[in-house]
């Protein structure tokens, strides 16, 4: 599947969504604007690291529902997303259903080595290190 996360892709996207939550719909994303919901937080997270031009290649995963006490003892059903940001926007990749106990609703960004070393680099820019006193100054 690669869907891109757009309005003409709706039918599409809600299809492959129903079909792996079947009836439950309490905690699960059931609608392009779910969806477009999670890629836009991609974006944001992505953004904060690379420019635009380095997006391409970056996954975003994330699991529908919210957390809940430890004490809740029932199991709740959720989808797993996967999307993969391409040189037009985000797209879905893969659909799940998943048994969420107290820990739903996370969402991780998953960077490309090259990407890896682009965010570090950028980050690095930001701040200096502090030399370390010797133990003549320290006295």
């Amino acid at each position: 599947m690669r869907l891109l996360v757009d309005p003409k892709n709706e039918t599409k996207i809600v299809a492959a969504l129903g079909a792996v939550n079947g009836r439950a719909s309490d905690h699960t994303y059931t609608t392009l604007g779910d969806i477009a919901a999670v890629a836009r937080e991609a974006e944001k997270q992505l953004l904060a690291l690379l420019p635009k031009s380095e997006a391409p290649g970056a996954v975003f995963t994330a699991v529908s529902g919210g957390a809940v006490p430890r004490s809740y003892k029932y199991r709740r059903i959720g989808t797993y997303v996967r999307l993969e940001r391409g040189s037009t926007g985000w797209f879905l990749m893969d659909v799940g259903r998943m048994e969420i106990y107290d820990g739903g609703g996370h969402q991780t960004l998953h960077l490309t080595q090259d990407q890896h070393v682009e965010a570090v680099t950028r980050f690095s820019k930001q701040y200096r290190i502090i030399p370390a006193l010797t133990s003549s100054k320290a006295a």
